[in-house]
């Protein structure tokens, strides 16, 4: 059940800040697990959460009252309508953006709500015992974030939730209960992992351990960072849920992730490209090296066209299958500006080139995102 004394202190801050909520006053949901509410405002949370400028943020969510076992049961969601029809006129292709994308970043959003948020690990509680498996009264700490900042006053979650990766040169977390780390070990046939990597350059940068799945592991998992079209729920992300104390997970829902499957240890702790700008034989069928030439047209301040060059490219396709394995694909290697090395964490496996088209999604690995003799405009973002 949840009725309305949950609601009034915070949507008292929801809207001081800028919410538009209403809510009936007294009022009670019987037989209800969550209860979302549903805005399109630029400025939902107190801040410009809308943009369609760099990087469209396609919607956000926010959870705003937990029962009293930390489980969350209201929560809003917000849509960035401005955001969404740009995304839908920069699609890859009209038959590639559909409903189902909508429906797909909706359920990205409530992922978020159920628990999937770096401000809930802290949360987590036994699956067995329903025990908090973070102590309590909480303890603030001074921590090294995953976009590297260091930030004070952070509660530190359990070492049998999150842990810090260690072997990389980067700052990143991983889940690590037990069963997403007994799951990572099986899709990608590697029983060394510790864990399911999160976000290394969280988009919130109040987020300090990442609440999306790393990009570079899991490109055609839902719950990672970027959008794209076809991803799915993996069994790695009913895991995750399960594993909150909260859920019992359905895995027959779930759909099991092409890219990585059974790759083995060296996908995961290998360079993606060779030294001899070759792909090696754990990278083969998820990286590429063929190079595009695209031609450059800026339509406006906030839309800039990249379109194959067909003559130039007509000896040098090389098709093959998207990482979501769902339709046909080249190779998105190509020469960018400069200034792409200013992104955080860049690395060029190439020597003449700024790699890659896409070039925030697989850490500069080149992947097979582009479809030839259609423009791309930009790349489409969640935020968290």
């Amino acid at each position: 059940m949840v009725n309305s004394t949950y609601f009034h202190d915070c949507f008292k801050d929801y809207n001081d800040l800028g919410g538009m909520i209403q809510t009936p006053d007294p009022w009670v949901y019987n037989s209800t697990d969550i209860v979302i509410f549903v805005t399109a405002q630029d400025n939902a949370i107190g801040h410009k959460v809308c943009s369609i400028e760099d990087n469209i943020t396609l919607a956000s969510a926010t959870i705003c009252s937990v029962d009293q076992f930390d489980r969350p049961i209201i929560g809003v969601i917000n849509f960035c309508l401005d955001a969404l029809d740009a995304y839908e006129t920069s699609a890859v292709s009209s038959e590639y953006y559909s409903t189902t994308d909508a429906i797909e970043i909706g359920i990205h959003q409530i992922g978020h709500l159920l628990g999937m948020n770096s401000e809930m690990y802290k949360y987590f509680r036994n699956p067995s015992t329903g025990l908090p498996l973070t102590k309590r009264p909480f303890m603030n700490t001074t921590v090294t974030c995953a976009s590297g900042k260091t930030l004070r006053n952070i509660i530190l979650p359990s070492c049998n939730v999150i842990k810090r990766v260690d072997n990389t040169n980067e700052e990143a977390y991983e889940i690590v209960t037990p069963t997403v780390r007994r799951i990572a070990r099986n899709l990608f046939n590697c029983r060394t992992m510790t864990g399911a990597r999160l976000e290394t350059n969280p988009i919130n940068e109040y987020d300090c351990f990442g609440s999306h799945w790393y990009e570079r592991f899991y490109y055609s998992e839902l719950f990672s960072t970027y959008f794209t079209p076809q991803s799915d729920i993996s069994p790695l992300t009913l895991a995750f849920f399960e594993d909150t104390g909260w859920y019992r997970a359905n895995y027959n829902m779930s759909k099991i992730p092409t890219f990585g499957l059974y790759a083995g240890c060296d996908f995961l702790e290998k360079d993606c490209i060779d030294d001899n700008e070759n792909v090696p034989d754990h990278s083969r069928g998820y990286f590429c090296n063929s190079e595009m030439i695209f031609e450059e047209e800026n339509v406006d301040d906030n839309v800039t066209n990249f379109t194959v060059d067909v003559e130039d490219n007509s000896n040098i396709y090389h098709y093959a299958c998207d990482p979501t394995a769902t339709f046909k694909a080249t190779c998105d290697l190509t020469r960018l500006d400069e200034s792409a090395k200013d992104q955080p964490h860049y690395v060029s496996y190439f020597n003449d080139k700024v790699c890659c088209m896409f070039i925030y999604i697989t850490l500069f690995c080149p992947t097979n995102t582009n479809v030839p003799d259609i423009v791309i405009r930009t790349i489409s973002i969640y935020s968290c």
